[in-house]
């Protein structure tokens, strides 16, 4: 693909994700009903690229994955889905690709940004979660009675666009890890700045306020310890823990997927459909009033997590 041609799609046009969400943004999205379950679809590390196969990891595999979830998210009427992060891997000619796909859903997308979407041209990387839809990258939205937090954990990254004063709240928090010896203190990991940080905080405050159930959705897991992690994980789950409407954290990254509960929130990584040749993995996500119970299709595990 020319860069000319994709710099249409990621630099001058709306992509086709970016609309969905805007028809969120807009209510354009189908509710259910006030009352009974409320389904969305999640799909984590898609990771799509026109390579050939490395490892684990086949990339162009997922261009079909992603239709065949969406064309299940369809039929099940999901109220809308999300897509956990690291959409494409290597090459920005990827997102011309892999971006209309989302023209074939019947509800809306909901994005967040990974690394991996900044495996792009330099000049590219700027404003590129506001292209995408996801505006700064962190967002919040609220269905029914429940609050959903999105949050950038590239805002501070060696990967992405970070200048500034973010570029040195970046390079200081990457050295205190390392001085640390944490495991987290990977370049391919990230963070989330100090406005962010007040962002999360707020958000969390007014969904208490107004008796709200509360998910975050972050690309990068931040329990249990490990080397995928947000680079200031400790942080976010002290602040999280302040809050008795926060239900659940879910992530992804790391695609072998994992699973932890503290203090009543329960921690999902979800897999990364990107692995494997021939077999999917998404999920269908059913809230309850005491219940959230996520339903694998495909390598996704199912669970049965408890809010009381």
């Amino acid at each position: 693909m020319r860069i000319r041609s994709v710099r249409r799609v990621i630099l001058g046009e709306t992509s086709a994700l970016a609309m969905a969400l805007l028809l969120v943004l807009a209510g354009g999205c189908r509710s259910g009903g006030e009352s009974g379950p409320l389904t969305f679809g999640l799909i984590a590390d898609c990771q799509f690229a026109n390579k050939p196969a490395a490892g684990t990891r086949f990339y162009s595999y997922s261009w079909l994955k992603l239709i065949n979830s969406i064309e299940e998210f369809n039929r099940r009427e999901v109220s809308f889905a999300i897509q956990l992060g690291d959409l494409i891997d290597g090459d920005a000619a990827n997102f011309e690709l892999i971006l209309p796909l989302f023209n074939r859903a019947a509800f809306p997308f909901y994005g967040v940004i990974g690394n991996h979407d900044f495996d792009v041209e330099d000049e590219l990387k700027p404003g590129l979660p506001a292209r995408l839809g996801t505006g700064r990258g962190y967002y919040a939205f609220s269905k029914r009675s429940w609050r959903f937090i999105v949050l950038n954990g590239n805002e501070l990254s060696f990967n992405s666009a970070a200048e500034g004063a973010l570029r040195k709240e970046t390079e200081e928090m990457f050295s205190l890890l390392t001085e640390r010896k944490r495991a987290s203190a990977a370049k391919w990991n990230g963070g989330i700045g100090g406005k962010q940080f007040d962002f999360l905080k707020a958000e969390l405050e007014r969904a208490e306020k107004a008796g709200q159930k509360i998910i975050v959705f972050c690309h990068f897991p931040v329990l249990p310890a490990a080397a995928h992690n947000l680079w200031n994980d400790q942080e976010v789950v002290s602040l999280l823990e302040r809050y008795p409407g926060m239900k659940a954290y879910f992530s992804g990254h790391n695609h072998e997927g994992d699973y932890s509960v503290k203090n009543g929130i329960h921690y999902v990584t979800f897999k990364g459909m990107v692995e494997t040749r021939d077999t999917n993995a998404a999920a269908l996500i059913t809230l309850t009033e005491h219940r959230i119970t996520i339903h694998g299709l495909g390598r996704e595990t199912s669970r049965g997590l408890d809010i009381r």
